[in-house]
């Protein structure tokens, strides 16, 4: 039986990043509401949330990058003789095509001076879909444009160099390997294409056709120039980024009942997250997977952290929850701790007997204040036997500017 806890987070979940005790998610709200950058330590259970607010109205973020600095291996506190999260600085990208920078702990959020991307392009709205870390390079994919910037020059400066390579295709995934030499960027054509690191910037180096359709995800295998590639044709391959692309086929019979969304290598195994709400632990030197699927949703984001110094497999489920899966031998085997959303945190309170916890809930879903906690307010008030709950109700939905409370409160 697995732990669950709800935390005040909204939004369509769209990345994460963990290392050790600490994890960090952005999200997009479907009517554009402003999100934040949300973190929790997984030292003790619950959990501490903590979370930091974009400056600007209307802004959430699409992607999370952990830049390693310093030290290519986590640390250890001599004092305490505990594991220390690697060395990086945070990277987020968000909805406005700014980029900011953290810390592992979310202690603040900070923009980059002069790094922000162009996220219009005829017209069309064009986020910042991945990004990645090649050597000193910040990487940044949208879906016609591959961008970089030397941040170890640029990291402070007014206005930062940015480069920017025209893609003739639509990208839609993208990885970098460790050793900072290679970029692989995939199509919704089936097409992967390799940029190589040299000292003029990035430069391509081959591409193929692999998938037939999109490519969705995409992972070089630690410290190796070979990646890992998933696409709607439900194939698994790996393929060697120089020289020609000849692609491995790495699934064979044991491939997952549904496209691949998220693929993450860590020590010994790949994770690949699917639709078919199961993850799998590969053995990166061969034979056949281990596959969960207790307690799962759609997959779109896989990352490893630690809860109580236990590693943990983390997830993104349903856009809308985290899932930890301890990693017995390295291996995915089942869920031991769920993170739910506000709506979720709401519908607790509402269920509550006491008078201040449903009000909770109620002030709760008014500060939401979208489609979704809108139709949760009429629900209570449809179901609701209590003259005073039924008020609060009303009177949240009367306070209300979104347009679904203005007609059902006047409806009440």
């Amino acid at each position: 039986m697995s732990e669950q806890h709800a935390l005040a987070f909204y939004g369509k979940i769209q990345d994460l990043v963990s290392s050790q005790n600490h994890t960090l998610w952005v999200t997009v709200h479907p009517e554009q509401h402003s999100t934040a950058l949300y973190h929790i330590d997984t030292t003790l259970w619950p959990f501490v949330f903590s979370k930091q607010a974009f400056l600007n109205p209307q802004e959430g973020a699409t992607a999370l990058l952990a830049f390693k600095i310093n030290s290519l291996h986590s640390t250890v506190d001599n004092k305490s003789n505990k594991t220390q999260p690697q060395p990086a600085i945070i990277y987020v990208a968000s909805t406005l095509g700014q980029i900011y920078t953290t810390d592992w702990q979310a202690s603040h959020l900070t923009p980059v001076a002069g790094l922000t991307v162009d996220i219009k392009r005829d017209g069309q709205f064009e986020p910042i879909l991945k990004l990645a870390q090649c050597g000193p390079f910040l990487v940044m994919l949208q879906a016609t444009r591959l961008s970089y910037v030397n941040v170890e020059i640029s990291h402070g400066a007014t206005s930062p160099s940015l480069h920017q390579l025209k893609l003739t295709q639509p990208a839609t995934t993208m990885a970098a390997s460790d050793d900072g030499l290679w970029v692989a960027v995939g199509y919704s054509t089936g097409q992967i294409t390799t940029f190589e690191r040299q000292a003029t910037g990035l430069v391509e180096s081959a591409a193929a056709l692999i998938h037939a359709g999109d490519v969705t995800a995409l992972a070089f295998m630690p410290w190796q120039q070979r990646f890992f590639s998933a696409g709607s044709d439900q194939k698994l391959y790996l393929t060697h980024a120089q020289g020609a692309l000849q692609p491995l086929d790495k699934g064979k019979n044991s491939n997952h009942g549904a496209v691949i969304e998220a693929l993450y290598c860590h020590a010994d195994f790949l994770y690949s997250g699917a639709a078919d709400k199961t993850i799998k632990s590969w053995p990166i030197a061969g034979g056949q997977p281990v596959t969960c699927q207790a307690d799962l949703g759609k997959m779109t984001g896989l990352s490893v952290g630690t809860v109580l110094e236990v590693p943990q497999l983390i997830s993104i489920n349903n856009k809308t929850s985290l899932r930890f899966l301890n990693l017995t031998d390295g291996k995915a085997r089942e869920v031991s701790y769920v993170i739910k959303d506000a709506y979720t945190l709401a519908k607790n309170y509402l269920k509550e007997n006491d008078p201040t916890t449903k009000q909770a809930g109620i002030d709760l879903l008014a500060q939401l204040n979208d489609d979704a906690a809108i139709g949760q307010l009429h629900k209570c008030l449809e179901k609701s036997q209590s003259k005073a709950f039924s008020l609060s109700i009303l009177t949240a939905l009367a306070h209300s500017s979104h347009s679904r409370a203005v007609i059902t409160g006047r409806c009440a």
